[in-house]
């Protein structure tokens, strides 16, 4: 049995995390939504976690899958940051093959959000770095 938590701190909560989400599991399964616990706020006495809950819903009749929050970002912001709505989805060679999946509006530092197209592996990157790794795609392909 695990000791009683006297007082949070990163590691106390980077292994309350990995639990949470081993428990929320079978709710995920029984209601058929994908459920991950985010990051946490949290004094030596509280801990506020971040709980985000996804829908997963089967296409519509039309065959479109609905967007996530940040690949509507994307689509939305796509011109602020150097890009056009058609960009969402491209590939983009940086060290290995990614896919621009959605925008975080709130990161004004890293704000393009990438998926690895090898492992899934998302990754946060500047604008500018995602254009390099754009053209560069564009120009092997």
């Amino acid at each position: 049995m695990t000791q009683p938590i006297v007082r949070f701190d990163k590691p106390t909560l980077r292994a309350l995390r990995s639990s949470l989400d081993r428990a929320l599991e079978g709710v995920a399964t029984l209601y058929g939504i994908r459920v991950r616990v985010g990051n946490a706020k949290f004094t030596d006495t509280t801990a506020d976690f971040r709980l985000e809950l996804v829908v997963d819903r089967p296409a519509t009749a039309d065959g479109k899958v609905p967007e996530s929050k940040e690949a509507q970002a994307f689509r939305q912001l796509a011109p602020v940051y150097g890009f056009t709505p058609a960009d969402l989805g491209a590939t983009v060679l940086l060290d290995e093959p990614f896919r621009i999946i959605g925008a975080r509006p709130a990161a004004p530092k890293r704000p393009i959000l990438l998926a690895s197209i090898a492992t899934g592996r998302r990754v946060v990157a500047p604008p500018t770095l995602v254009r390099v790794g754009l053209d560069a795609a564009r120009r092997a392909a």
